[in-house]
């Protein structure tokens, strides 16, 4: 008896952590690792998928890009610790913004910067 439940035991740790790593694994293959909003990739699938159903249903679909004007000014002259301060922050706002279901992500960028506190400001 000590012994099934012993194997119960350490089978339901397993169980966990292999959901939470699954889970984990899941956020990175979509998520943009600046931004922590969706990324390129996952955006491009959404978007098929959402196209496809409109067609199915012969509903609307609307899509919307955001540029953020002179973005390569802040960076030169700033740095790139300081443009990645404000690709979060319009980030952040930008999420807050919007309902629920909407899907928000970034679809250009892919470097992040090794940004110290000394570079920052």
């Amino acid at each position: 008896m000590l012994l099934l439940g012993l194997i119960y035991f350490f089978t339901i740790r397993l169980i966990k952590r292999v959901y939470e790593a699954r889970k984990q694994i899941e956020k990175l293959a979509t998520t943009d690792g600046l931004t922590e909003i969706f990324n390129r990739r996952h955006l491009i699938s959404r978007f098929e998928e959402e196209f496809e159903r409109t067609k199915r249903l012969k509903k609307e679909l609307g899509c919307i890009i955001l540029d953020i004007d002179r973005f390569k000014s802040i960076n030169d002259n700033y740095g790139h610790c300081v443009g990645d301060e404000v690709l979060k922050e319009v980030a952040n706002r930008t999420k807050n913004s919007i309902r629920p279901y909407d899907i928000f992500g970034r679809y250009g960028g892919r470097r992040i910067h090794d940004c110290t506190a000394g570079d920052r400001f």
